[in-house]
């Protein structure tokens, strides 16, 4: 699980803090803390009072949206960031990605003064009303930061935009045709039935030994009736194995008929002694991953569930990535979704404009003499949460799980390792997805 998790982290990381890959650009920014320079661009030096806002922000980013697995996996915040077991931490991973995020933006916001880019006074009262929202659920991370001025702040987030309008401008011509046929997506829904191998029951004890346990007891009249009983495992055979799996299915898929959620079919059976049934997560599938054998693999349902149509209920019986057969019981619930269509548009659209602001950027990169002074951020340790407490304990009450959730996590981390397969994870395109998503949505 924790291993899906390092994956999954990698691509929503690369989508949410796209954004703040473009923030913040304090060119004339407070030289304190010791006047310690971090990063030097040209002959320009940035010092740490301005990267350790990035550095608290990106961290506030990271534990927002990671929250739910901090609680469930990890327990706390601290174990989250200093967890190594997968080679470096999240916090060195906050520390690169915030350095990066610096450099990206002093180069974006030179860009700008040398092309005469420039925002309007609307965008930067937009700026402003931004910065104004933001920044009460920012207050842990200024502090950490070293309380920079208001005035700063808003050059932060007023610079944010110019880089965002940066970014708007390099990408503005990107292609937007498709082939309909690669945007098709089938929504369907399901549950697995997964025969299990052994039970275990209880079962009296033989006279003889219930009544030694009962002598023995200093309790022997409450004692007696405890030590009667012992719990027994029982084998199931492979044939019992195939008649379970096959009866359960065809019931569950009866259930769906008849009308009923997947939930309240996997409710039926959560207490089943010879099967587990599970949740498939409401799935909008693609032709590529309907027939790519790398995926069939783990999701041998894929090329079923592609040749259904709407309304369409079926079976299959095939080996897991484990090679366990398991029975797919499918639904079909729209052959031709046009809201995942559309958005698996906005998805082709958003990796065509990293691919090309990743391209363009490395140009200009190529004109820069970049050094981080590494030693410096090494100095710098994990110190705590920034998400202040009624946020973080508003949020906590949220993640609470249900019995239900936890059944399905199974099929959630299939359908989250899918979606991460099959995304990139190039730094380069790590540098701007969640900038366009707003942009995307207006275009449309």
């Amino acid at each position: 699980m924790k291993n899906l998790v390092k994956k999954f982290a990698a691509v929503i990381l690369a989508a949410a803090l796209a954004v703040a890959c473009l923030s913040g650009c304090g060119i004339n920014w407070n030289q304190t803390d010791e006047g310690v320079s971090v990063v030097v661009i040209d002959d320009q030096r940035f010092y740490l009072d301005e990267l350790k806002l990035y550095i608290y922000e990106t961290q506030y980013e990271l534990e927002n949206i990671y929250s739910f697995y901090i609680a469930y996996l990890y327990g706390t915040t601290e174990s989250f960031f200093t967890d190594t077991s997968y080679g470096s931490s999240y916090w060195d991973y906050d520390l690169s990605m915030a350095t990066a995020r610096l450099i990206q933006t002093k180069v974006l916001i030179d860009y700008a003064k040398k092309n005469n880019i420039a925002l309007t006074d609307e965008e930067k009262a937009a700026a402003k009303a931004a910065c104004d929202e933001t920044m009460p659920n920012l207050s842990v991370v200024l502090a950490k930061a070293g309380n920079p001025s208001e005035e700063l702040v808003l050059q932060y987030f007023t610079e944010n935009a110019l880089a965002n309008k940066v970014y708007n401008a390099f990408v503005a011509d990107i292609d937007r045709t498709f082939d309909e046929e690669k945007m098709l997506r089938k929504s369907f829904e399901g549950v697995s039935v997964t025969a299990k191998t052994s039970y275990t029951e209880t079962v009296e004890k033989s006279s003889t030994d219930a009544s030694t346990a009962a002598a023995d007891s200093s309790a022997a009249a409450e004692s007696s009736t405890a030590a009667s009983t012992e719990t027994k495992t029982v084998e199931i055979s492979a044939a019992d194995q195939e008649k379970y799996r096959k009866q359960v299915a065809e019931d569950a898929q009866k259930m769906l008929k008849d009308g009923h959620t997947v939930t309240e079919v996997v409710a039926e059976y959560k207490n089943n002694l010879y099967v587990t049934v599970s949740s498939i997560s409401s799935k909008a599938l693609s032709k590529a991953e309907a027939t790519d054998s790398d995926t069939l693999t783990s999701y041998p349902y894929y090329e079923k569930a592609w040749s259904m149509t709407t309304g369409e209920y079926a079976v299959i019986y095939a080996a897991n990535s484990s090679k366990v057969t398991v029975g797919y019981v499918l639904h079909m619930t729209d052959d031709d979704d046009a809201k995942a269509r559309a958005d698996a548009k906005l998805d082709e659209i958003a990796s065509r404009k990293s691919a090309m602001f990743a391209k363009k950027y490395a140009e200009i990169l190529k004109n820069y003499k970049v050094e981080v002074i590494t030693d410096e951020l090494a100095k710098l340790s994990f110190s705590g949460s920034v998400i202040p407490e009624t946020e973080a304990a508003s949020e906590s009450a949220a993640e609470s799980e249900s019995a239900s959730a936890k059944e399905s996590a199974a099929e959630s981390e299939s359908a989250t390792e899918s979606a991460t397969e099959s995304a990139s994870e190039t730094e380069g395109e790590t540098e701007a997805e969640e900038a366009e998503t707003e942009t995307e949505a207006e275009s449309k």
